[in-house]
């Protein structure tokens, strides 16, 4: 994963996270919170490992 796909799904992850707090229904919200925060640790993670292998 390159490290424009992963900040792709960071954003996707943050767009997550801010859709889950205006759902009125809690537990959606809640449920949609925590997969915004997975995802959104999921692309830090490739982040990061994109960057340290790439050869400068």
């Amino acid at each position: 994963m390159n490290a424009l796909s992963s900040s792709i799904i960071v954003f996707s992850g943050a767009f997550l996270l801010a859709v889950g707090s205006h759902v009125r229904h809690s537990d959606t919200g809640a449920f949609v919170q925590v997969v915004g925060c997975l995802v959104g640790i999921l692309g830090f993670i490739g982040w990061f490992k994109a960057c340290s292998n790439d050869p400068k």
